[in-house]
């Protein structure tokens, strides 16, 4: 049996473009589009490996955005999923169990994020011989060329993230 790639996926529509992909091997592939919306499958990308054929029954749930998406990262320690959207100043972080957004990383940027990156460090819950806890860094970029730093994990009780640096 052979796995067919260029078989068209009806789901997304006839005029959907994918912008950026995220994965979790053992737990998600997203795709994000040019529409704003974010389909997530959930899918074990072990299993599909080793049998192409099942691919077929994987529904995605959405995440509904207003402009394109230009950056997906999911953070396995919170299972959520940080979006960055064209003409935004903000990125957005959403948990993957109840799709709410549960964050939004504001107050860094003036110009619309065009990059992100984000660091994550496996053993996050557990703190350093020092006492500091590492963090799950998240960094973005703008088009007036300022870049922010900010704590993936981490959300204030109004659900606003600000950054911890500018450079």
């Amino acid at each position: 049996m052979s796995f067919n790639c260029s078989k068209k996926n009806e789901t997304l529509g006839n005029d959907t473009i994918i912008t950026t992909l995220a994965w979790s091997v053992k737990k998600y592939i997203i795709a994000g589009t040019t529409d704003g919306t974010v389909y997530i499958w959930s899918i074990d990308s072990t299993l599909i490996s080793s049998s192409p054929d099942n691919y077929e029954d994987i529904s995605p749930t959405k995440i509904t955005g207003t402009s394109g998406v230009t950056s997906l990262h999911y953070v396995e320690s919170s299972n959520a999923l940080i979006i960055a959207y064209e003409k935004s100043s903000e990125l957005k972080k959403f948990d993957l169990e109840t799709m709410e957004c549960i964050c939004v990383f504001t107050n860094g940027h003036s110009g619309n994020v065009t990059r992100t990156i984000i660091d994550i460090q496996e053993n996050s819950e557990t703190s350093n011989e020092n006492g500091i806890k590492p963090l799950n860094i998240l960094a973005s970029g703008d088009t007036l060329g300022v870049v922010c730093l900010w704590d993936a994990n981490g959300c204030g009780i109004d659900k606003i993230q600000k950054p911890f640096r500018y450079v």
